[in-house]
Parts: structure tokens; C-alpha cells; sequence
């Protein structure tokens, strides 16, 4: 079995010209989107964004061998990473706000992994609605 690729420069560039694009189309305009050049370390995860905290600022990474997915699943992956900034005030206000002098360490983390659960449940329901309404990627 052959080893995943990783995007060609040429491919990067498609690939974050579709991100500014359904960020357009997600209402995100104001935000600004770094793709980093490491496939994701992650191996059970197809991409992952890390918004900035305090900002509008988030760096997306993909998957090595995202290039050879299909087109839809390159779509929904996209729209699902690019949804998780809409959460990410609510985010930071559970992994900021709350400090270990407003409830104990345990408590924050059962409360933490319950919420990040249900969040990336509510995300991954949002994307799947959203993706089959806007354009393919062409990577």
C-alpha cells in the first residue's frame, strides 16, 4: 500500500482559494485563514482548525492524502472546519472563562469533553446540511 501524498504546491493554493470561498459563502469574510503545510499529525482525523484565540485568526490542516479524497468529502470536511469558528466564542468562554478557582479541575473536564461532544455533534450537523448547497472543490 502506497503512502498518502501530501498537496502539491499547486494543489494548496486551489485548496485555500476554496477555503476563502465557502468561508464567503459561511458568512466568515472577516476572518482570516492560515493552511498550513504539514499534513495533520492526527491520523483518525481528516482536518482540524485552530482558531486563534481573542481573534478571528485560525490555521486549517488537512490530512496527508486529502487531495485523493472525493470531492464531496473534501466539501463537507472544509465546510465542518470552517463551522467551528462560528462556535468558537462559546468554546473559548467554557476553556477560558471558566478558571479552577470558579469550579474544580474534574468538574471543568467532564463539563469540557460533554460540551466539546455535543458542540462537534451540532458542527458536523450543520456541515452536512450546508455542504450540499454549495460548490464541489476542484483540488
Amino acid at each position: 500500500m502506497s503512502k498518502p501524498k501530501r498537496l502539491t504546491k499547486k494543489q494548496r493554493k486551489r485548496l485555500g482559494k476554496y477555503i476563502l470561498e465557502i468561508a464567503r459563502w459561511l458568512e466568515l469574510r472577516d476572518w482570516t485563514f492560515q493552511l498550513m503545510h504539514d499534513p495533520l499529525k492526527e491520523r483518525w482525523a481528516l482536518a482540524k482548525v485552530t482558531p486563534t484565540y481573542g481573534r478571528k485568526l485560525a490555521t486549517i490542516e488537512f490530512c496527508a492524502g486529502f487531495a485523493d479524497l472525493s470531492p464531496e468529502v473534501q466539501r463537507n470536511t472544509v465546510v465542518h472546519e470552517l463551522v467551528h469558528c462560528h462556535f468558537d466564542p462559546a468554546c473559548s468562554i467554557m476553556r477560558h472563562g471558566l478558571t479552577k478557582t470558579a469550579i474544580r479541575q474534574r468538574t471543568y473536564d467532564v463539563l469540557w469533553e460533554s460540551y466539546t461532544q455535543q458542540v462537534e455533534f451540532a458542527v458536523d450537523g450543520l456541515a452536512s446540511a450546508l455542504a450540499r448547497h454549495l460548490p464541489l472543490p476542484k483540488i
